[in-house]
Order: structure tokens, then sequence, then C-alpha cells
């Protein structure tokens, strides 16, 4: 991933969608790169969404003779999401203060199903020793008829700060993809990302100033769908579709510190 810096000014140079396995592109003259102890690598866990009794389908709605009516089945939404940390130092030459960036980012893939639901939050957080101040990537909500990428970026806030950094983008595939911060604080900013299957990429990051010598830890809690099918048609036309199903979620914790 590409990430752009323009000093003395808000400007935020060019970005590059994520791409599942792709290395990020070494920003060594603005920030250095601080993975370390805990370490995170790149997370994958699968989603598995049957959506809801409002969503369900109703295979032939105008059947005549209801007895001969097939019954309704839910469909799946089911798919990959890999998720990456990379930590970094921003290059400030002050000496109270140290700022560091946390870039997340998400893809999804090996999609199954039919179906366009699916509901993932992610809560990013961090230490809270030394922290004087935090800036987060801004709420994103854009539409489109295709797949198109929006530029995700995270102002300079901070009194003394010259940086603005563009940490990526996300990659939208329908109209009802949808990816908004729900809440942002010195505490933890969380995101939902809304159709999953429709989404191929995303992007979040957090900027922290902390004492100088401080050296933070960063933390992002994923929940994601995990429901389950109870009961599966066994005639046609719904043969192996989910007509009973449990509602279920999982949340997975992935930390990342600065010490390199």
């Amino acid at each position: 991933m590409a990430i752009g810096v323009a000093l003395g000014g808000l400007v935020t140079g060019a970005l590059v969608p994520f791409q599942a396995g792709e290395a990020a592109t070494p920003i060594s003259q603005v920030a250095s790169l601080v993975d370390q102890r805990p370490v995170s690598g790149t997370y994958k866990v699968t989603y598995v969404d049957y959506g809801s009794n409002d969503s369900a389908d109703l295979t032939n709605n105008e059947c005549p003779a209801r007895r001969h009516c097939p019954k309704f089945f839910y469909t799946l939404s089911q798919g990959r999401l890999s998720v990456k940390l990379n930590a970094y130092r921003i290059s400030e030459r002050m000496k109270k203060y140290d700022f560091y960036l946390l870039d997340v980012d998400s893809s999804v893939d090996k999609k199954k199903g039919t179906g366009g639901h699916g509901t993932a939050s992610f809560k990013v957080a961090a230490s809270q020793r030394g922290l004087i101040d935090v800036d987060d990537t801004r709420s994103v909500s854009k539409k489109a008829t295709k797949c198109t990428s929006f530029p995700v970026s995270v102002g300079a806030g901070f009194y003394g700060a010259s940086a603005a950094i563009g940490v990526g983008s996300i990659r939208y595939c329908a109209k009802s993809a949808s990816f908004t911060m729900k809440q942002s604080g010195t505490a933890a900013a969380v995101y939902t990302a809304t159709s999953l299957p429709k989404i191929n990429a995303l992007t979040t990051g957090r900027i922290v100033k902390v004492r100088a010598g401080t050296k933070p830890n960063f933390a992002v809690r994923v929940t994601y769908p995990a429901d389950t099918c109870l009961k599966r048609r066994t005639k046609a036309p719904a043969k192996g579709q989910c007509s009973k199903f449990k509602n279920g979620s999982r949340s997975m914790v992935y930390r990342i510190g600065t010490s390199g």
C-alpha cells in the first residue's frame, strides 16, 4: 500500500487499494516500520451469515396451491476476512512527543453463496500509557453502481505535527456496501462494514501522539458473523439450502507493538 505524505500542509498523497498478500510500500522517508512484540501478521477468519427472518427468500410468492409451495430458505453469505496490521513511527523532530501510525488492512475473498448480507465491526484502540492525543481515519460512506475505490486519510490534528497521511482506500462493488465510523475517541474507534460479500478491501488507521520514548501497543477487535445452519432442505427447488439457522458472531483480538 502506498502512503503519501506532504510536509507543511494537509495534503494527501496517492493511495493504492490493498490486495491480499501485497507487501506494504516502503515509506522510510517519513516513517519507519516498527512491528514488534506482540507481533501481528495477517489474520484470516471465515464469516458465515444467513441473514435474518426479514431477509428470507420465499421461493415462490405467488404459488396458487399453498400446500405445494416450497418452504422459504435463507441465502448464504460466506467468505474469508483477512486482516493485516502494520505499525509505523512517524518522523517528527519534536523533543517532547513521538507519533505512531497503526495501519489496518482488510480484504474479503473466497466468497460463497448468493446472499449480499453480512456485517463486521472493527474496534481500534491504543494503550493509554503516555498517550496524549489520537486521530482516526475519517468516516466513509460511499455508494457506487460498479467497483470504485475511495481514498481514506487521517489528518495531522496535533499541535506541532506537520504530516497528513493517506492510509489506503476502500473498494466498493455494490450500492449496498458501506463502511462507517460509529464512534471515535481516545479510548477507541469503532467501524462497521456492511454487505461483506460486496466489499473487496477496506482500510483503517490510527495516529497516536505519545510522550517521547513511549512505545504504544495497538489492539484491533474484529467481530464477524458466525451463523449455524440447523436444518437444510432435502427436496428441490431449495435442496441443500438452509431453512432454519441460529444467529451467531465471533470476535478476535489482534495486537501489535512498536518496540522495534
